[in-house]
């Protein structure tokens, strides 16, 4: 008898839970996320993608809403990934193995870094307005000016 109570209230409790939306998909669905392939990127962004990066690496591509703007996220296999205006035009990278390609922050910024951080690597570059903040590989993040003046250190977390 105990044998029965116990699978009818197990039975039961998975049915409850699988009734459940998962956290997963309530967070996609009200973030209006949609899965794209890489052709439904605007082309600049394919641009960038097959300039830095190899594009047989990509996990997933997502549009998404975020403050009334459209953007695009694109994720690869390592975790690595790219965040995009909807004009195409780059916003954030974040590497998690690999230097971000110094093309992408001006020659101040990148001079500033190695002399100031020798052997640290750019993990994160954003752009943010007329700013741009970089994370290194032990945590520290920068903010610097358009023009590339250092304008703050924000500790490591």
């Amino acid at each position: 008898m105990r044998k029965i109570i116990l699978c009818l209230a197990t039975a039961t409790a998975i049915t409850a839970i699988e009734a459940q939306p998962s956290y997963h998909h309530r967070h996609r669905q009200g973030a209006d996320n949609h899965h794209l392939t890489f052709y439904q990127l605007p082309a600049s962004a394919q641009t960038f993608v097959n300039t830095y990066f190899d594009r047989s690496d990509i996990k997933t591509i997502d549009r998404g809403r975020q403050g009334g703007h459209t953007n695009y996220n694109v994720r690869f296999r390592d975790n690595s990934r790219i965040k995009f205006a909807a004009d195409g035009t780059w916003e954030k990278v974040h590497l998690s193995r690999y230097d971000v390609p110094r093309r992408l922050v001006s020659p101040r910024i990148s001079y500033y870094v190695s002399q100031t951080y020798p052997g640290e690597v750019l993990m994160t570059v954003e752009r943010r307005g007329r700013h741009w903040i970089v994370e290194l590989s032990d945590g520290m993040k920068l903010k610097f000016d358009s023009s590339g003046n250092l304008k703050k250190v924000i500790d490591r977390f």
